[in-house]
């Protein structure tokens, strides 16, 4: 995947947890709550062009790391374990048509 694709996926993440108070933070995205840290991590596949997008949850009741990789959350699952397969939303960047599913980004 070119430097520009991933770009691509990066911007999409960006605008769809925008209005949700994520901060993009290295990898990923983190939202900071009272008692938790929510994490969105984007993983490239090994056999095509997809992203799949990893979440996780930290408790910071339970450890101390300020931004946690999804890896390191108390609670982890991939998008398309909690979102139907059917949906689907797509996002124009740069003249370039980018479908986010329910498990991947594809570019």
């Amino acid at each position: 995947m070119t430097t520009s694709a991933i770009k691509l996926v990066h911007e999409a993440i960006g605008r769809a947890t925008k209005s949700s108070s994520f901060v993009k933070k290295g990898g990923g995205w983190y939202a900071d709550r009272n008692e938790s840290i929510l994490v969105i991590s984007p993983q490239k596949s090994q056999y095509g062009q997809q992203y799949y997008l990893n979440l996780g949850v930290y408790f910071k009741e339970l450890g101390s790391i300020l931004a946690p990789k999804e890896q390191e959350c108390h609670l982890r699952a991939r998008l398309s374990q909690i979102v139907s397969d059917g949906e689907e939303k797509t996002v124009e960047a740069d003249r370039k048509s980018t479908r986010l599913n329910s498990s991947h980004i594809t570019i």
